[in-house]
């Protein structure tokens, strides 16, 4: 009781501090929360694989194909055999170039972009996120003999790549570097 008494002189001593002209004791309550913890799935044992060695035997022939490859002939494939050359070339025009390409050399990855804009030795080029001052001084490129040229803002020539496909080139930089352009 003597608590109480002292809780309510202590509360009415702070409302007329504040100002109040009138007080209505206020009963309070305590809530307790609990909070629980989603339980995990219990884990399962998994069996290890076993551990033997691999082994590996001959297939059998299949039925009604020649078993001895070094004695094929045309005449027993069917036809001729053509004669060996490379791949043919990439057949590309300068609007082939054109465009949005990654740019890769020696390990460093950017973009590059050629337009058909006039510049300083041929044109326009700008290079994105290359981090080597090599690369980041291409400014120009040209299409000469089926190759594209990158240049810098001198109009030097710096590089040199020719299609290895449709949407790939590769060649090398003056520096010796590698280099290829791809989308």
């Amino acid at each position: 009781m003597r608590a109480l008494l002292t809780i309510g002189i202590g509360t009415l001593a702070a409302a007329a501090l504040a100002g109040c002209t009138s007080f209505v004791p206020v009963a309070t309550t305590t809530t307790t929360t609990t909070v629980t913890t989603p339980q995990r799935p219990a884990t399962t044992q998994v069996t290890p694989s076993p551990t033997q060695p691999v082994s590996s035997t001959t297939l059998p022939p299949i039925p009604g194909a020649p078993t001895d490859l070094a004695t094929l002939t045309p005449s027993t494939t069917g036809g001729t055999v053509p004669p060996a050359t490379g791949p043919a070339p990439v057949q590309i025009s300068r609007t082939d170039a054109l465009g949005a390409w990654t740019l890769s050399a020696s390990g460093e990855t950017c973009r590059i972009n050629l337009t058909l804009t006039s510049w300083t030795g041929g044109y326009r080029a700008s290079t994105t996120a290359c981090t080597s001052a090599e690369l980041q001084g291409v400014s120009a490129w040209d299409f000469v003999d089926s190759r594209v040229l990158l240049k810098n803002s001198a109009g030097t020539t710096i590089g040199t790549l020719s299609a290895t496909g449709q949407a790939r080139f590769g060649g090398s930089l003056t520096s010796g570097r590698s280099v290829t352009i791809f989308r």
